[in-house]
């Protein structure tokens, strides 16, 4: 697997994690809401990484074709991203509502949305 794909999860986990922070300034409907998004993004980080592990043993072996899982990972790596930015948006949208949101905060934010969308 190429290291762009995980680059950008990286960054839309970076996202997420400041999203949260921002969001803390939201009601405790919100907090909770982008909190479950983020332990499920989590999770299926986790989940991406066992599958990356197992795929690799599965080259080694013999069993899948490196292009095969190339895609495969890719494809799931593509999908966490999009439910990162979501999580993220859904927390600006959170701490927009409530409108305390400190301005080194929402720069903060801005900067790693920037960062997640100009990844190739």
């Amino acid at each position: 697997m190429q290291n762009a794909p995980l680059a950008r999860i990286a960054a839309a986990a970076a996202t997420v994690a400041i999203s949260l922070s921002v969001a803390a300034c939201g009601s405790d409907d919100d907090v909770e809401k982008v909190q479950q998004q983020g332990t499920q993004i989590q999770q299926q980080a986790e989940q991406l990484r066992q599958d990356a592990q197992k795929a690799a043993d599965d080259i080694r072996s013999g069993k899948r074709s490196a292009e095969d899982v190339s895609e495969e990972l890719q494809e799931k790596g593509k999908d966490l991203q999009n439910q990162a930015l979501d999580a993220a948006d859904d927390a600006v949208d959170a701490a927009e509502k409530h409108g305390d949101v400190p301005d080194e905060a929402k720069k903060a934010l801005e900067d790693a949305r920037n960062q997640v969308n100009s990844q190739p």
